[in-house]
């Protein structure tokens, strides 16, 4: 298991989240009329939601933050409405669900990119040369000893590094674009 000890690996993802929700917040205010009006609870709820979805864990964890973040957003912005409240809830639901999802897809995909460039070695030399240029000098391996280990452990550390933070902004880039989809189709 990969551990963040200093904490700014989640730090990064948080400000990468809140970074990506507050932008998509300033370019639907900007091109809704040319101007910049939208008042300061609909950014609140912007950076609310994109908190939220920075947060990890499992997977029911991320869609569960991503309700609240959701559901914060929809409070602060002041789009709260009696007469839409269950189909706002049922948007901010199914919302998180597939954007929890898009940033599983999209984590999978990094991870396997990472993978597949060390299992490309064709011979021992290669083998321990990528070894030793990450510090494993002592270590001599053949080629299929570096496939089945090292290719597990760099999709592993993939999965964990460049997969986190791709997850991060796939889900929100996703989470901001199936939240304007599903209202396009219910109105």
């Amino acid at each position: 298991m990969f551990t963040d000890n200093t904490g700014y690996f989640v730090v990064g993802i948080l400000i990468a989240s809140i970074t990506i929700a507050m932008l998509f917040e300033l370019g639907e205010d900007y091109f809704e009329d040319g101007t910049f009006n939208h008042s300061f609870g609909q950014y609140a709820g912007a950076f609310a939601a994109g908190f939220f979805g920075g947060l990890s864990g499992g997977a029911l964890a991320l869609i569960g933050w991503s309700m609240v973040g959701g559901a914060a957003d929809y409070m602060l912005s002041g789009n709260f409405n009696d007469d839409t409240f269950l189909k706002d809830i049922v948007v901010i639901g199914v919302t998180s669900v597939l954007s929890v999802g898009a940033g599983y897809g999209s984590k999978r995909v990094v991870s396997c990119f990472k993978a597949s460039s060390i299992l490309k070695l064709q011979t021992n030399n290669l083998s321990n040369r990528a070894l030793s240029n990450i510090g494993m000098t002592a270590v001599k391996v053949g080629k299929k000893g570096v496939k089945e280990t090292l290719g597990k452990i760099i999709y592993q550390s993939g999965n964990y590094f460049a997969g986190e933070m791709v997850q991060a902004v796939s889900t929100s880039v996703a989470s901001n674009s199936i939240d304007d989809g599903l209202y396009w189709i219910f109105d």
